[in-house]
């Protein structure tokens, strides 16, 4: 781990890390955070008390950070703060793990810090929902704005760019205010198992060396009745999250499905003709046998990889089992990737799913505390930063000018030996920036999720159409009252 640390350290240090703004330390502190930038004065006296500083560093800011990282990431996020805190001598950052993010959230909402009080968060988008709707997560904009410590117009056109910025005031139903910015994010494609489509004749018709990729739904259902004719024990296609299934068809077909009021007040939209008329749809081509899903148990990436499937869809976070698992014995360069099918290829749509960072307010946090963090989430979202992150974990950059960074560029075109596969992903994703949708943050939460997943399963099992989309849009609806 030691030598982990060093290794990204050096790397982080040999890029110019853009972000790094030095926070003056010269008078006192207040305890109130979420105030205007401009009356913060960013120092203070060794008299001063601030939340969870000690004595030894009560000349320093300190940031209490919150997360859910595993080990490996953890070593990530230490090389970023070490690079921050060299730039920064005057601030202190303090990663905490939550373990997982139903206990993060509960103890940010239930203040259950054991005397570490969360300044900020890295989480999902429907973990900040409800840290909105507790009145926990705090606006963003004064320090998106500010003249000094903000954002210039050219770096808020850098996130837009690839299509994740406008997710922190859209997805939480507020028109402009802004509860998180990105940090990293993944989306889902297509796998491809390339021997079995290229003994059944299914060639790209441009390059007879790859395999055929069906680029619409109509041409997938028309693939899958081929495949399934030729070999009727296989199933053509995999799909590993019913929920991401139903957002993104729903997306793709123009059909609503969740939404807010002009009050912010949310809606769930999906008990319609239109969607009874896909679900239908669905349903036909399940009976058909053209399609499976994981319905709760392990990935589908073993059905492709044994051949049981010739395609899955399935998110660029899971890309190791797909091609790197080292439970089955197989050709990993045996598997192509694509993005997935689409409604209309002239007007594509893409989930995004990911992290984000959140500023909360508490008990005890100070202005300058807030301002501090503010900082922090500046300097591991910069370009040369995000490029870093994701290079090293198979995510996608944030920002746009990330992508043409040097090191990110290599990954891409000229990957060493370890990189190779993670960069097959990583160039599909890249051409999928601008096809990225926002959409409600609380269909994601636990509740929603399940929900979904259980209409879609209901549904291909026979349970009455109108009856499952009633069932189920009953139930996220109490669980968002």
């Amino acid at each position: 781990m030691k030598q982990m640390l060093k290794k990204i350290t050096a790397l982080l240090m040999t890029g110019l890390l853009n972000g790094c703004v030095m926070l003056n330390t010269s008078s006192s502190s207040s305890s109130e955070s979420g105030m205007d930038i401009s009356e913060i004065n960013s120092s203070y006296s060794s008299s001063s008390s601030t939340n969870n500083s000690s004595s030894n560093n009560n000349k320093k800011t300190e940031v209490i950070f919150y997360h859910t990282m595993n080990a490996l990431k953890s070593e990530y996020l230490n090389a970023f703060i070490k690079s921050f805190e060299e730039e920064n001598e005057n601030i202190k950052v303090t990663p905490i793990s939550a373990g997982s993010l139903p206990m993060l959230q509960n103890d940010i909402l239930s203040n259950n810090y054991n005397g570490k009080v969360a300044t900020m968060a890295l989480c999902y988008r429907y973990n900040v929902d409800a840290f909105v709707d507790n009145n926990r997560s705090i606006s963003l904009n004064q320090y998106i704005n500010d003249s000094e410590y903000g954002f210039e117009e050219d770096d808020i056109r850098d996130f837009q760019n690839v299509g994740f910025w406008n997710e922190g005031s859209d997805a939480y139903g507020n028109d402009g205010t802004f509860y998180s910015i990105p940090f990293s994010e993944f989306t889902d494609v297509l796998y491809i198992n390339t021997d079995l489509m290229m003994e059944y004749g299914f060639k790209d018709p441009n390059d007879e060396t790859k395999p055929y990729t069906p680029q619409t739904w109509d041409e997938m259902w028309k693939l899958c009745k081929d495949l399934k004719e030729l070999n009727p024990s296989i199933t053509p296609l995999g799909i590993d999250s019913e929920h991401n299934m139903f957002i993104t068809l729903c997306e793709q077909y123009g059909i609503p499905y969740a939404s807010f009021d002009s009050n912010g007040n949310k809606s769930v939209d999906f008990n319609n003709s239109n969607t009874k008329d896909l679900m239908q749809e669905l349903k036909d081509n399940y009976d058909k046998g053209y399609f499976k899903i994981r319905n709760g148990g392990k990935l589908l990436s073993g059905d492709l990889l044994t051949k049981r499937t010739a395609m899955c869809i399935g998110s660029t976070l899971d890309a190791p089992y797909y091609l790197n698992d080292p439970e089955f014995d197989y050709d990993k360069n045996n598997i192509d990737i694509s993005p997935i099918p689409q409604k209309n290829i002239n007007n594509p749509k893409s989930i995004s799913q990911g992290f984000v960072i959140t500023l909360l307010n508490g008990e005890g946090i100070t202005k300058e505390q807030t301002l501090a963090s503010w900082l922090f989430a500046k300097h591991i979202t910069s370009t040369y930063n995000s490029a870093v992150y994701a290079l090293l974990t198979g995510c996608e950059p944030v920002r746009e000018s990330s992508y043409d960074e040097y090191i990110y560029q290599k990954y891409l075109n000229v990957p060493n030996e370890g990189e190779k596969l993670l960069s097959k992903v990583a160039n599909v994703a890249s051409n999928l920036k601008g096809t990225y949708f926002s959409y409600p943050a609380f269909m994601d939460s636990d509740i929603a999720n399940k929900e979904l997943k259980n209409l879609i399963v209901k549904i291909l099992n026979g349970t009455n159409i109108d009856t499952a989309l009633g069932n189920a849009k009953n139930l996220i609806c109490d669980s968002i009252k």
